[in-house]
């Protein structure tokens, strides 16, 4: 599946792991990404049609001790019960549950694009069991990490169908997958 195949609206987990099921090393230094990134994998294609982007408390920890935020004029809204410091970002903050963040993340964004889930194993645990994830586009990067960050942190059972999947240069494997409805 590529960029142009997601819906709007979707809520889309996009995400590169280690095969070991690592989004992160125990440092939680993700620097490692940045050896594999091609543009085969669609990445810029993705990004074009977002209209938002959410992430968990560590995630903007990291965009914020770099200085910088990422993702140019795409607004974002940031899961925690703190204030953010500010770095000229065009973000939220919001406390609550899932349902409460995704509602501000569509208020955000414009109704043909797509919400990105940047990060967070919580958070996207979180929108997957309470079935507001559309989608997980996962890259698996050949690698292994030994620990770290895990891409999800399941409290429960969560079936999934394998919507797509294809193979990059360098081993990388990317796998489409949609929640089943119960």
């Amino acid at each position: 599946m590529d960029a142009a195949s997601i819906e709007p609206g979707e809520v889309v987990y996009f995400l590169a792991q280690s095969i070991d099921g690592f989004i992160a090393d125990e440092h939680g230094d993700d620097s490692w990404l940045g050896d594999y990134f091609i543009p085969e994998l669609g990445f810029h294609d993705f990004i074009a049609r977002v209209g938002v982007v959410i992430m968990g408390r560590n995630t903007w920890d990291k965009i914020e001790s770099r200085g910088k935020w990422p993702y140019g004029q795409i607004p974002g809204v940031v899961a925690s019960h703190r204030q953010v410091a500010a770095i000229s970002a065009p973000v939220t903050v919001v406390a609550g549950s899932a349902a409460s963040i995704l509602a501000e993340a569509r208020r955000k964004s414009p109704p043909e694009a797509a919400i990105w889930l940047v990060g967070g194993a919580n958070l996207a645990t979180q929108f997957l069991e309470e079935g507001m994830l559309s989608r997980i586009e996962l890259f698996t990067f050949p690698l292994l990490l030994g620990g770290g960050t895990p891409a999800f942190r399941n409290r429960s059972r969560v079936a999934l169908d394998l919507a797509a999947s294809g193979t990059y240069p360098r081993g990388i494997t990317r796998n489409t997958w949609r929640p089943v409805s119960a």
